[in-house]
């Protein structure tokens, strides 16, 4: 991710640690000069996904995700007991999620047109 669209998606920044293990915070606000900034120093916080993430943000039937494999998955639902549910990767059955198991994974903006 090019650190001018890590400024616009996330309040704050996280410098990669240094030898002194200085980190340091940006507002999304502030204006940076690209001398500054080497993109091999900086890295984004990424939010971790989560259950509440996924309700919030997708649209059963519509949204993908996007599994630690790189594997599109759709969003279908949860269970009444309370497991995320989607498609199988190649889209042939349904499959169910516990909390620990996404949590490396994330929210394509990718739609399913189907």
């Amino acid at each position: 991710m090019k650190i001018q669209e890590a400024v616009k998606k996330s309040n704050k920044i996280r410098r990669l640690e240094w030898d002194e293990g200085e980190y340091i915070d940006l507002k999304s606000d502030n204006t940076l000069l690209a001398s500054e900034i080497l993109e091999e120093d900086w890295e984004p916080v990424v939010e971790t996904l989560t259950f509440e993430r996924i309700k919030k943000e997708c649209a059963a039937g519509k949204s993908l995700l996007v599994d630690e494999h790189g594997d599109t998955r759709l969003y279908l639902g949860f269970t009444r007991k309370g497991d995320l549910v989607t498609d199988f990767c190649d889209g042939t059955c349904g499959i169910h999620w516990s909390r620990p198991q996404i949590k490396n994974w994330k929210i394509s903006e990718e739609k399913w047109r189907g």
